[in-house]
């Protein structure tokens, strides 16, 4: 039997005699206890060797699933695999993968992307071959998801069948020998949840801590496929309003184009018969026919104001259907503000003289000029001329000025009166089609209604404003904004 020893030979002399002290000491205990620090030493290696794969492993599997998930089309598959893998690392039997949601009354309930199939018999393989593709919806909360759903914390449960939280399982499901719940949170609410279960040995608080980072990995992706899911529908939902308007905008131009069609099929049929009705009562006004009795020539002026009244509503509803034109189609060019108001004033003034009245002209610049189509600008200066000679009692004053706007790049054209005035809840109203004031001072004015909403398309078209300042009983002011050359 050999046995380590330590020798120590120390030389000295007693009593003139040379002698020699041998001290022989036993290794053994030491080189034991040398051997058992080694092997612990050597353990503590291996575990930290082993804690590194595991680790590795972990960032392994969370750097495959954010790859799986960042390569696929396909919202099924990528969940059927991450379930996948979350089973295989965790060495867990079941589990799934789901999104939170909430019915019309806020109760929520689980929306599987991915879950296990546990079906027991042919009814449930049936309802799951049906339901699993697009997501299997769990609204019983009185289970152990449903703790984790309604709380937002993580529910381990390592003997499910006497835990208070676990609603029980139907008959010939699988057995549920252990179970973990873990929530994924988003502004403070839970979004989605993984669950697993059946992994041996259950699921120790310290072993959800250690695979902590892959849950949090797995809850970015739920998140971020939940919020690409949101995105992609809320892109869905503009295409399809686009695809609505576009096909509005095709069905309202063949509209217009009928209704262009029909108005100019009602001015050649109202005009054609009413025309030479006036030309027949003038004539029998001059006495073309004959002298007529006084009852006749009285009955003679009412079919003639009747006539021309009539000549005046399809004119304006013309105009106004014509207005309907593409701002691209305007020759837009340089105009003279001085020469086309001195034009209508011309055009106008006979009607403003039936009534006592005369147009002013204020020009703050007699050779300012503005951007704008002509015959469409002389249009709107007419027609709100029209409307102030209309609504200004016999013996008021009206007018026409032109000043520079302040920001110097447009000019403001301003059509004045003493009229009756309007209302300001009225103000916007006036320039609806067919849209005529009904207050006492008004209704002895008779009208198509189309005249200051001829002006705003108009104004609209010539890429201007049109905005109104009155009360009732103090006149108004119209002034249009356009575009200085």
């Amino acid at each position: 039997l050999f046995r380590s020893v330590d020798v120590t030979l120390t030389p000295f002399e007693a009593d003139g005699a040379k002698l020699v002290l041998c001290v022989v000491r036993d290794l053994g205990d030491q080189i034991a206890d040398v051997l058992r620090n080694l092997e612990d030493t050597q353990g503590v290696l291996e575990g930290v060797e082993h804690a590194l794969q595991v680790r590795n492993q972990m960032l392994g599997e969370i750097s495959a699933m954010q790859s799986w998930f960042i390569g696929t089309d396909a919202p099924g598959e990528e969940f059927d695999a991450l379930l996948e893998r979350m089973l295989r690392y965790t060495n867990s039997q079941y589990g799934f993968i789901g999104q939170i949601l909430h019915d019309e009354d806020g109760a929520p309930y689980l929306h599987t992307f991915a879950v296990t199939n546990i079906s027991w018999n042919e009814d449930t393989r049936r309802f799951y071959e049906e339901n699993a593709p697009t997501g299997m919806i769990f609204r019983n909360m009185e289970t152990l998801f449903g703790a984790a759903i309604v709380s937002g914390e993580v529910v381990r449960a390592n003997h499910p069948g006497s835990d208070a939280r676990s609603g029980g399982l139907p008959d010939g499901h699988p057995a549920l020998n252990a179970f973990l719940g873990v929530p994924f949170i988003r502004d403070g609410a839970p979004v989605g949840m993984v669950g697993l279960a059946n992994r041996p040995g259950g699921y120790s608080q310290g072993y959800v801590d250690s695979i902590r980072p892959l849950l949090d990995s797995l809850a970015q992706i739920v998140i971020a496929h939940r919020t690409e899911v949101a995105r992609s529908a809320a892109e869905r939902e503009v295409l399809r309003q686009k695809d609505d308007l576009s096909h509005s905008n095709l069905r309202l131009a063949e509209a217009l184009r009928t209704r262009n069609t029909f108005m100019s099929m009602v001015s050649h049929e109202l005009r054609s018969p009413l025309t030479p009705i006036l030309g027949f009562s003038e004539g029998l006004g001059f006495g073309i026919y004959g002298e007529l009795t006084e009852a006749q020539q009285g009955a003679l002026k009412n079919i003639n104001d009747s006539g021309h009244r009539l000549m005046g509503l399809i004119d304006d509803i013309l105009d106004y259907a014509r207005s309907d034109v593409d701002p691209g189609e305007l020759e837009i060019a340089p105009v003279e503000v001085g020469p086309l108001l001195l034009g209508c004033q011309s055009m106008m003034a006979s009607a403003a003289e039936m009534k006592g009245m005369v147009i002013a002209l204020d020009l703050e610049d007699e050779s300012q000029r503005v951007l704008a189509s002509e015959p469409h600008l002389r249009k709107l200066i007419m027609a709100l001329l029209d409307n102030a000679v209309k609504f200004t009692p016999s013996g008021g004053s009206l007018g026409v000025r032109v000043r520079r706007a302040e920001e110097g790049t447009a000019v403001d054209i301003e059509v004045w009166d003493s009229g009756i005035g309007i209302a300001p809840e009225d103000h916007q109203r006036i320039f609806e089609p067919f849209f005529q004031l009904d207050h006492d001072k008004a209704r002895h004015f008779e009208g198509s209604g189309l005249g200051l909403a001829l002006g705003a398309k108009l104004a609209e078209l010539l890429a201007g404003s049109l905005t109104v300042q009155s009360a009732l009983g103090e006149g108004a002011c119209f002034t249009f904004r356009c575009p200085a050359e």
